[in-house]
C-alpha cells in the first residue's frame, strides 16, 4: 500500500508540475492589448466610413428626397458615441504607443469630435434647406472624402505609414474647421 500511494502521489505531483498555468499578467497584458487595438480599429473605420458616406451623399443631393436620405444618416451619425475615442486617449501609453503611432495620437483621437462638428454645421444647412451654401461646400465635401479615403486603414501604428497619415490629416485639419 505504500507503494501505492507512493506512486499515486508521484504522479499527481508529476502532472501539476507539468500543468504549469501561463503568466497571469504577460496574459493579461497581451488581450488587454487586442482589446484596445481591436476596439480602436472598429470605431476608427465606422467613423472614418459614414463621415465619408455622409459627405458622398452630400455632394450628390438634387432634390428634397435626397436632403430627406441625407438627414437621417446624419442623425444616426450624431446619434452614436464617441466616449470611446476619450477611453481608448486615456490608456496607458504602452497600450496606446503600440495601437496608433504617438506623433499621430493625438490628431486621430481628435478625430470623431472634429468629423461631429462639420456634421452639426452640414445638418444646419440642410435644416435651413440652404441650397447655394450646399452647393458652395461640395468642393470641401469632395476634398474631404478623397483624404478620409488615404486614411482609412489600419496602418496608422507602422512608422511607414506615418507621412502619409499626417499629411493627409494637416490637409485635412482647415476643411474640417471651415465654416460652411
Amino acid at each position: 500500500m505504500n507503494k501505492s500511494v507512493a506512486a499515486v502521489s508521484l504522479i499527481i505531483l508529476f502532472l501539476l508540475s507539468g500543468c504549469k498555468q501561463p503568466s497571469t499578467s504577460s496574459s493579461y497584458d497581451s488581450r488587454y492589448f487586442s482589446l484596445i487595438n481591436g476596439t480602436f480599429q472598429y470605431e476608427y473605420i465606422n467613423d472614418l466610413h459614414a463621415f465619408n458616406v455622409i459627405l458622398e451623399k452630400a455632394g450628390e443631393v438634387k432634390s428634397q428626397t435626397d436632403i430627406t436620405y441625407l438627414k437621417g444618416l446624419i442623425d444616426a451619425y450624431l446619434d452614436r458615441g464617441i466616449f470611446v475615442f476619450g477611453l481608448i486617449s486615456e490608456q496607458d501609453n504602452t497600450y496606446l504607443n503600440g495601437v496608433i503611432l504617438p506623433e499621430l495620437q493625438k490628431d486621430l483621437l481628435g478625430l470623431p469630435a472634429q468629423h461631429t462638428g462639420f456634421v452639426v454645421q452640414l445638418k444646419n444647412i440642410l435644416d435651413d434647406n440652404d441650397w447655394a451654401r450646399l452647393e458652395r461646400a461640395k468642393p470641401i465635401f469632395t476634398g474631404l472624402t478623397k483624404l478620409g479615403d488615404e486614411i482609412s486603414d489600419y496602418s496608422f501604428n507602422q512608422p511607414s505609414s506615418q507621412g502619409r497619415f499626417a499629411n493627409a490629416l494637416k490637409e485635412m485639419k482647415p476643411l474640417l474647421e471651415s465654416k460652411l
